[in-house]
């Protein structure tokens, strides 16, 4: 019975703990003020049909190797986490990064790249096009 009330105890902790760190990572990141709703407009994570870049995610990917600036990014860092969301017309918002770490260079240009990309295919949901929030990482591989 001890070891049931332990356990309960230590998850309970764990979980406000969890709880905690999201809620201060949430208000020290100013890119996710209300990360449900963006413009009035409810923002989803899991839609019907995902938005798409025009070609794909393949030229996506080209796209964003042929206007970033790699040689400003950090050596000792892999990867960039960066969140947008994609809105009803397809136009990307809210375009930042994940990190908490402070602001550099790298997390500017290529904040700046994605939010000048083409518009994109919107997410439906339902029949509807929606907003949704990506979450897309960036790995940097230097040689």
């Amino acid at each position: 019975m001890m070891k049931n009330w332990l356990f309960l105890f230590w998850f309970i902790l764990a979980t406000n703990f969890v709880l905690s760190a999201q809620k201060d990572s949430l208000k020290t990141n100013s890119c996710f003020s209300n990360p449900d709703i963006f413009e009035g407009q409810k923002v989803y994570k899991a839609v019907d049909q995902y938005p798409e870049y025009p070609g794909g995610m393949m030229e996506f990917h080209k796209y964003l190797r042929n206007n970033m600036d790699f040689s400003l990014c950090d050596a000792n860092r892999s990867t960039l986490h960066i969140t947008f969301v994609i809105d009803t017309l397809g136009n990307v918002k809210n375009c930042c990064t994940r990190d908490t770490q402070s602001e550099h260079s790298c997390n500017t240009k290529a904040i700046e790249v994605i939010q000048k990309s083409r518009p994109w295919k919107p997410a439906l949901l339902n029949g509807q096009k929606v907003c949704v929030r990506i979450n897309f990482p960036i790995k940097i591989c230097f040689k």
